[in-house]
């Protein structure tokens, strides 16, 4: 355990410098960083797609009518219903809300 607690403070106390020397060792494996992310979308009221619309918009309307309470602005909720769904969508899951996600909606 001792040995471990060394390695583990070392470790933490020069985890730049090692991972320096690992990169200068290593130039074509250790990439990190250097991923430019551009899949050319559209502002998100026009990307997201027919279902997830319908679904936030249910969402907020049952929110208001049942809870008596606001999950979004007015606005967001006027964009969601008048925007109109360009040719490129999001895919997968268009919110950070993990029920959302059927996959983790079933489990939970």
């Amino acid at each position: 355990m001792l040995v471990f607690f060394w390695l583990f403070l070392i470790g933490t106390l020069l985890r730049y410098q090692i991972f320096g020397i690992l990169k200068a060792c290593f130039p074509k494996v250790i990439k990190v960083g250097e991923i430019k992310i551009d899949e050319d979308l559209d502002n998100y009221f026009n990307t997201i797609d027919e279902h997830d619309r319908n679904w936030s918009i249910k969402e907020e309307e049952y929110s208001r009518n049942s809870l008596g309470m606001n999950i979004m602005h007015e606005e967001t909720l006027v964009k969601l219903k008048t925007k109109s769904i360009s040719a490129k969508t999001i895919h997968g899951v268009h919110c950070y809300d993990i029920l959302a996600n059927p996959l983790y909606l079933d489990d939970f």
